[in-house]
């Protein structure tokens, strides 16, 4: 379920309940349980196929989840009818191997954290509770805690303005790993996550990396370990151009500075 241009007036007025998939439903029962009153899904709340509401609403990304109570994370689906809620085993006794928003943390299990625009919902959301097959995940700016045990403190909001540069490398090698249904996302998918440390850094932000330090950040390559003559191991360049050949974002594939 999507809106449309040719939907659009119908569902300003009625979403036919019949056809929100389980997902949205889950989610929905989840903010009248907490006596929210309004839920954004980017699915309904974004014209699809209307480019124009894409770019408009693509460079608010950031507000909406910096600002948001809540988001929810059905970590646990592969697609919109999968659901948020599980029955979780009896006995559980055993802990998640999880970082954080360094975003090494792919799982089978997760299929929605290896997705390129989840990274920067989970960074710049205050609040994210997860839903995974076997337990509740909670994620915020201060820590990080699911069911079994409490787990690693996340990103931490106070660090001084010359650690941001190295956290935004570990965030692009984080992201390069990701998955993209459509590969002009690239920029788009990281853009709200740059807009925040634009507003430190104060420089011009070119094809993923920033003019101040650009002498450094070229100096990304391949973060896989090679096999001597083996040509498989190099990274690939995207059928579709992305970005210029001295951008990270012009590979696919796992980097590190």
């Amino acid at each position: 379920l999507r809106t449309t241009r040719s939907r659009l007036d119908e569902f300003q007025v009625q979403i036919p309940w019949a056809e929100v998939p389980q997902t949205f439903r889950d989610a929905i029962d989840l903010t009248r349980r907490l006596g929210i009153y309004y839920i954004w899904i980017d699915a309904l709340c974004i014209v699809q196929d209307d480019l124009d509401d894409w770019r408009r609403e693509g460079s608010r990304m950031a507000d909406v989840y910096r600002n948001s109570y809540l988001t929810i994370s059905a970590a646990l689906s592969s697609h919109s009818a999968g659901g948020c809620y599980t029955k979780s085993p009896q006995y559980l006794f055993r802990s998640i191997p999880i970082t954080h928003w360094d975003g090494d943390d792919e799982n089978p299990e997760y299929p929605l954290l290896d997705r390129g625009w989840v990274l920067q919902e989970r960074i710049l959301s205050r609040r994210v509770v997860h839903f995974t097959p076997a337990e509740l995940w909670w994620e915020c700016q201060t820590l990080s805690d699911c069911e079994c045990s409490r787990m690693d403190l996340a990103v931490d909001p106070t660090k001084p303005p010359e650690h941001l540069l190295s956290q935004w490398y570990e965030i692009v090698e984080a992201y390069a790993k990701k998955d993209l249904t459509v590969q002009s996302d690239i920029f788009p998918a990281l853009q709200g996550i740059a807009k925040e440390f634009h507003r430190v850094f104060q420089t011009s932000y070119c094809a993923g990396l920033w003019e101040s330090s650009l002498i450094i950040e070229l100096l990304w390559r391949d973060g896989r370990t090679h096999r001597p003559h083996d040509k498989r191991q190099y990274l690939l360049r995207p059928r579709q151009y992305r970005a210029p050949s001295w951008s990270w974002a012009s590979t696919m594939g796992q980097i590190i500075y």
